[in-house]
């Protein structure tokens, strides 16, 4: 689904997340409320059966009626052409599971403990309604940049299974998070999602996945129903009681765990200022990736390859005038017709550019003039909603195409920069925005201000300062 899309004549489709074995999550918008949501369509379903459809929604319902700031609050469900979906919150922040493959190593005692707590807020909110979450894993646990532990995907893996048809040897989870009982076949209940919990908190003190096979998922599959539960005893600088408490939760036989999520919370204690503690976690993990993104992407003034299908329009000459298009920016008033004040020769710039050659081709097969334009329009869009990491990244591939296609120093390229400058200072990597604005205002210089006022845009009306 490339295209804008409205579902029941509410929601708004605007751009997918991602994707996944359980389906799509899409940023939307609710049309009525207006409201950012996440839309998620889930895949593998059965249309052509009224059960299932039934159960699907029962199944949902149930899962909406978990209140609990740590999760993430399901707003409606519906089946709309055979196509099952949730409307959720739009969470802003980073999923656990990207914070732990920037860290190399554990996480801080007191980020685990904060983590940890907060996961357990939520199961035992769900648990209390008879909701199983069944797919524990760091994927599922998003850390919010106001301090909240949100965990994601409450049910879905219930909601597949009830929906999808009938097939024979299918596991529904992660298999390195996944609990022996599943893995066997056996019904589930909080117990696994605690089991899981145990996994993801192994994760965050040692910094390795709780099994490691050959690679096959059919060997992690078999360890954890054959082989002794994975222990971080003997592993020095760890915490005893947080050891022990994970010792407890891996236990093979689901009888032998803790049964109360509410109680674990208690029993692992959230550190003081938990909330500060994740903020600033969240924080530093988005100035680290905005700084590793700076430096990753073309700079202002960088040379690129010659420009070959992607330019921008050639103007068109006022009736009675006889300018010529040349290839250069129009002359600023003031300078003669053809002088080399007017700026640089775009035309033939004459380093290596920095796509790689086929990803240039693809762009060229697949991106118009216009397409760019309504990229460029999108990432500004994302600016003034506050999605800066989502921005830098798309501005980023903007750099790079007006890079190699119409080089460094042109105006469009330079805009792309000042936007992206813009996300890298509200991200708070200062001294890569400064550096990039610097050399921004440097191109302006040399290029004469006139030619880049033609192709600067206004910031949208809801941009703030």
């Amino acid at each position: 689904m490339g295209d804008l899309r409205i579902l029941a004549s509410r929601y708004r489709l605007d751009r997918c997340l991602g994707r996944g074995g359980m389906g799509e999550v899409y940023e939307g918008r609710d049309t009525i409320l207006d409201r950012s949501v996440a839309v998620k369509l889930l895949s593998g379903y059965a249309p052509e059966s009224p059960v299932a459809a039934e159960r699907f929604l029962q199944e949902a319902r149930a899962a909406a009626r978990i209140s609990s700031r740590n999760a993430v609050a399901v707003y409606d469900v519906g089946v709309e052409d055979g196509q099952p979906y949730l409307v959720m919150e739009c969470l802003d922040g980073v999923p656990l599971s990207r914070i732990l493959a920037a860290t190399p190593g554990p996480l801080p005692e007191e980020t685990v403990r904060a983590v940890a707590t907060g996961m357990c807020e939520g199961l035992a909110a769900a648990h209390g309604v008879g909701i199983v979450h069944r797919d524990v894993k760091p994927g599922n646990v998003f850390l919010c940049r106001d301090g909240r532990v949100v965990l994601m995907d409450f049910g879905i893996a219930r909601l597949v299974e009830s929906a999808v048809q009938t097939q024979t040897g299918i596991l529904v989870g992660t298999p390195v998070y996944m609990a022996p009982e599943a893995v066997r076949g056996q019904r589930v209940g909080p117990a696994a999602d605690l089991y899981g919990l145990g996994c993801v908190m192994y994760r965050m003190l040692s910094g390795d996945e709780p099994y490691v096979s050959d690679g096959s998922t059919l060997g992690i599959l078999f360890a954890k129903v054959n082989q002794p539960p994975p222990t971080l005893r003997g592993r020095p600088g760890l915490p005893a009681a947080l050891v022990s408490t994970v010792d407890d939760l891996l236990e093979r036989e689901p009888h032998l765990r803790p049964v109360n999520a509410a109680d674990l919370a208690a029993f692992i204690g959230a550190p003081d200022r938990a909330e500060d503690i994740l903020i600033e976690v969240v924080a530093r993990h988005l100035r680290q990736s905005a700084a590793q993104w700076a430096r990753s992407t073309p700079e202002p003034g960088a040379s690129a390859t010659p420009p070959t299908s992607y330019r921008i329009p050639k103007p068109q000459p006022a009736p009675g005038s006889a300018s010529p298009w040349t290839g250069q920016i129009p002359p600023p008033p003031g300078y003669p017709p053809g002088s080399s004040a007017a700026g640089p020769d775009f035309a033939a710039p004459s380093v290596e550019a920095t796509l790689q050659r086929d990803t240039r081709q693809l762009i060229r097969q697949g991106m118009s003039t216009d397409g760019m334009e309504g990229k460029h329009r999108e990432a500004v869009l994302m600016v003034s909603r506050g999605k800066y990491s989502d921005a830098l990244e798309l501005h980023g591939y903007l750099i790079q195409v007006r890079t190699a296609e119409l080089g460094a120093g042109h105006p469009l390229t330079l805009v792309s920069q000042f936007w992206a400058a813009v996300c890298l200072a509200r991200l708070g990597a200062a001294p890569e925005a400064l550096n990039r604005l610097s050399m921004i205002s440097d191109a302006c210089s040399r290029y004469g201000e006139e030619t880049l006022s033609v192709a600067w845009p206004a910031p949208p009306r809801s941009f703030g300062a």
